[in-house]
């Protein structure tokens, strides 16, 4: 049986610093080595050993005289970082079985194999810095910080990994309290899989956790009624994770508006994810996965606010004349410093060890697998688990939040008018985590609470562009001197926000009598009933 705590390592300068650690709390890393190993994994030609869930690996022996069998257990569920499963060993002259030594490992190949030769799936380069972990005398485990090469056509991925195997002598309390403090000391999160099974996904198509290879996208998420709520939000949760990751390089080179856009979008949907499924998501790194997230997206937000800002501010000066735009431009040319230092910020969020950790953490949750979930208790008692059984309540909840407005509506205030499309985004990000399973109405429904959302929003944009053209007046003013006029033109821009703001309050009651009403309620119940 091998016992063993498996972790991500973020980037290569973490790497280089866990390569050079000498202690981890009480214990003491000692016997420090690097290995060079070439792993190849082997099965059948049709795939018998991964039918039965093993795998097997050829790897030279230490010493270089032959070739070394091992044959390990897939799946179970991982206790944390910590994973248990069924090993064997063996020295062996070669791929043919009935060559290998007497043994359970020979028993077991030639019941599962039955006489198939045995042929080359997939290989694995690493190299590892090994050492033994000591507390006194007793050699506790084996600690491996590998760089791990997959294939991942048309290139190879590179990912860093550290594992600490427990060897005789170590207890499990060793290994938890080791995997404490590289969690809490080092901000590690768990590795999931095994590098078999990260190359078994690669090769497949798939994506490696946290080797940066994506996959194709796909149109939808893939959510099923019958999925328990566990599995539906690692399917949104990698639907738009992939998503911001199509973004990823072109905002770091600033091309373009649309890509800011589109990643913050894909930040949000995450956490809209995450606050749609908080009931069924439990554990530190998932909470830490949503705080990383609120600040990518702030980051994004500060950019994308002002790309709404500067685009209006630029569209409202191309109707004035010439010689009429001396405020605006001034006015434009300070908001693009404002964007400018934003964009700095934003980019070196994401050359960060805090955005590598946070890529670190999602790429951990999307691939594990969801811890079971009881569905009975002790006394006979069923929780709803399922989709099917849970989304219409999450659903409603997001619209009685919304609703609940109807008691100020009439003398809603700017700062109520804000809280109301905060609500109606939480209700829309809901109703688009299970809107594949809803009844076929469910997509107009959601163009209407986009609708709604969009109009407080474009409110809300008039409304943060006149403050902020009163406190650049007021910096001007400050450093014009007392007496000083401000510009027409800035005057008759905070006169057309104003009249923007004016036109909505008077539109918006159709859509919210529409939302509110009880046609759009029944449409709303009718739609969930498809469930």
């Amino acid at each position: 049986m091998e016992t063993e705590a498996k972790f991500i390592i973020p980037d290569s300068a973490t790497f280089s610093d866990l390569s050079a650690v000498s202690t981890f709390g009480p214990y003491v890393l000692v016997g420090t080595y690097t290995r060079h190993v070439h792993d190849r994994y082997v099965d059948t030609a049709e795939r018998d050993f991964y039918k039965k869930g093993f795998f097997v690996r050829l790897r030279e022996s230490k010493d270089g005289g032959g070739l070394l069998v091992t044959m390990k257990s897939l799946g179970g569920q991982p206790d944390g970082a910590i994973h248990s499963r069924e090993e064997y060993q063996a020295e062996v002259p070669g791929l043919e079985v009935t060559t290998w030594p007497e043994g359970d490992i020979r028993r077991i190949a030639e019941d599962v194999a039955h006489g198939s030769p045995l042929q080359e799936l997939v290989t694995v380069a690493q190299t590892r810095v090994v050492s033994t972990v000591c507390q006194g005398e007793r050699k506790v485990a084996e600690c491996s910080v590998d760089e791990v090469v997959l294939p991942a056509a048309p290139e190879e991925a590179h990912t860093y990994e550290l594992e600490v195997e427990l060897l005789p002598d170590g207890l499990l309390p060793d290994l938890r309290i080791l995997s404490q403090i590289l969690t809490e000391e080092y901000s590690l999160v768990p590795q999931p899989l095994s590098k078999f099974e990260r190359a078994m996904r690669l090769i497949s198509g798939e994506k490696d956790a946290n080797s940066g290879k994506r996959r194709k996208p796909k149109d939808k998420p893939g959510v099923l009624p019958t999925d328990p709520m566990q599995v539906a939000v690692r399917k949104l949760l990698t639907f738009y994770y992939d998503a911001l990751l199509q973004q990823e390089e072109a905002v770091a080179d600033d091309a373009g508006t649309k890509a800011v856009h589109q990643m913050r979008v894909a930040s949000r949907r995450m956490r809209g994810a995450l606050q749609v499924f908080d009931a069924y998501l439990k554990g530190k790194a998932v909470r830490q996965l949503g705080k990383d997230l609120a600040l990518l997206s702030h980051a994004l937000g500060a950019v994308r606010d002002l790309d709404v800002l500067l685009g209006h501010a630029r569209d409202f000066s191309e109707k004035l004349p010439e010689d009429g735009r001396e405020g605006i431009k001034d006015l434009i040319a300070d908001w693009e410093k404002d964007r400018k230092r934003a964009r700095k910020k934003l980019v070196e969020l994401l050359h960060s060890d805090r955005y590598a950790r946070l890529k670190s953490r999602a790429e951990a949750f999307v691939s594990e697998e969801p811890p079971a979930v009881a569905e009975d208790s002790d006394d006979g008692e069923v929780e709803p688990i399922e989709v099917r059984h849970a989304a219409g309540s999450a659903i409603w909840v997001r619209y009685e939040a919304v609703r609940a407005y109807e008691t100020v509506i009439e003398g809603a205030t700017i700062e109520q008018l804000h809280a109301l499309r905060i609500k109606g985004k939480y209700l829309r990000y809901t109703l688009e985590s299970f809107g594949e399973v809803l009844g076929p109405d469910a997509e107009a429904l959601i163009e209407d609470v986009t609708k709604l959302q969009d109009e407080l929003g474009n409110l809300h944009d008039a409304d943060v562009a006149r403050h902020l053209v009163d406190s650049y007046l007021r910096k001007r003013k400050k450093h014009a001197g007392k007496g000083s006029e401000p510009p027409q033109d800035l005057a008759d821009y905070v006169a057309e926000q104003n009249a923007i703001i004016d036109d909505i309050k008077q539109t918006f009651s159709g859509t919210w009598g529409l939302i509110t009403g009880p046609e759009w309620r029944s449409r709303l119940a009718t739609a969930i009933a498809f469930l």
